[in-house]
């Protein structure tokens, strides 16, 4: 039985045993998200932030948040998801049994925000929720200026036509690109994926470690519960 699949057996006989409803909705979610790419990528997200030696994460636009559960033994990491479009009660009662240092908050970034140190901006196909989708540059400055302010580090997702805006507003980090998703099998709208670092050391010792983004072994492994 692999590592999800003990997770899954476990909330279950958590609601046969109680009925706890904060269980099914989180054995609802894991099972949705097995098979999802959202999955595999950020297996590479959070092995990306340890070998930056990022321990404290906010995942701005994190959705219903079924990538938390790949921390729940990662007593190490501090992780917040912020998304404006979820109630996240169900999911932080259940967390401060899991592990208390996974919380969720409901709220539209920018905000005022106090991050600790090595820390990281996560923005997964996010945008939205960062207030630039579609919204033009001013958006985009606004957005840029925050993260530039709140963060020593950022992982964001960027559409190719912004890409020049969002590297110019972000002059404050060393910009690199470690991925690319293509969108609709057409290369054409291959979506950067860029980690910014305002310790530009930290790029040659991805180099050192010879850190490729879609190299399996920088995949970080799910532990049980």
């Amino acid at each position: 039985m692999d590592n999800l699949s003990n997770l899954e057996e476990r909330l279950k006989k958590l609601i046969l045993e109680t009925g706890d409803e904060t269980a099914l909705d989180s054995y609802a979610n894991l099972k949705s998200a097995r098979n999802q790419q959202n999955y595999y990528d950020y297996l590479r997200i959070f092995a990306l932030c340890r070998a930056l030696g990022a321990t404290d994460l906010y995942d701005i636009g994190c959705g219903h948040s079924r990538q938390a559960f790949l921390l729940s033994k990662s007593l190490d990491i501090y992780y917040t998801g912020i998304d404006c479009n979820y109630d996240f009660r169900d999911l932080n009662a259940l967390f401060a049994e899991l592990n208390a240092n996974i919380k969720f908050q409901q709220a539209e970034y920018p905000f005022k925000i106090t991050p600790a140190e090595n820390n990281i901006a996560i923005s997964h196909y996010a945008l939205g929720a960062l207030g630039t989708m579609g919204k033009g540059e001013d958006a985009i400055k606004n957005a840029a200026k925050a993260l530039s302010t709140d963060f020593e580090r950022i992982l964001i997702s960027i559409n190719q036509e912004c890409l020049s805006t969002w590297e110019t507003e972000l002059a404050g980090f060393a910009l690199r690109t470690v991925g690319y998703d293509v969108e609709d099998g057409k290369t054409e709208r291959s979506i950067p994926t860029v980690l910014g670092t305002k310790f530009p050391e930290e790029f040659a010792a991805l180099d050192e470690m010879e850190y490729n983004y879609y190299n399996n072994r920088f995949m970080i492994e799910f532990i049980a519960l």
